[in-house]
């Protein structure tokens, strides 16, 4: 299950991808001489892909289910934050190198607001798991305790 703050760290790690490798219109990835796909500057969705996968197609992806929805919920946390359709948006005239890294990270932070509710009604559902396995335990130990307290009772006749 991909988590709000598991998108978040994807997007992070896509815009720190961009504000380190560059950022490019029209293609996925800018083809530099000497530089692998991954290393070369990458328009929004390559550096999605290579947070996700390593490589700005997502070679593979679809074979790795976990990976695959991380992604997919990345790409839709954006493209609900920019209200567009993100290569559309991404390629069009004017937009900077800023205004994608900023989007990313203003979708990424609008994700970790998210995962405030998400996490805490998480832990609550967990506490309560743990506190309902407990409690089982304890009856289970309540009821092995009776058994056995009734069996010792039987052997020594205390039965009445």
């Amino acid at each position: 299950m991909t988590t709000p703050m598991q998108v978040a760290d994807l997007l992070a790690r896509a815009a720190d991808h961009i504000d380190r490798v560059g950022w490019m219109q029209g293609d996925w990835y800018e083809e530099t001489p000497g530089l692998q796909p991954k290393d070369s500057p990458v328009c929004a969705d390559g550096a999605l892909a290579v947070a996700a996968y390593g490589d700005p197609f997502g070679a593979g992806g679809h074979r790795e289910p976990d990976r695959f929805a991380l992604h997919s919920a990345a790409v839709t946390a954006l493209i609900r934050h920019i209200g567009a359709g993100l290569i559309d948006w991404n390629d069009a005239e004017g937009r900077t190198k800023d205004q994608v890294v900023g989007a990313m990270r203003a979708a990424a932070a609008e994700q970790r607001e998210q995962a405030t509710d998400a996490e805490r009604e998480q832990q609550r559902l967990a506490w309560f798991e743990a506190g309902a396995r407990a409690q089982a335990a304890i009856t289970e130990d309540r009821l092995d305790r009776i058994r056995a307290m009734a069996r010792l009772a039987h052997r020594e006749g205390s039965w009445g």
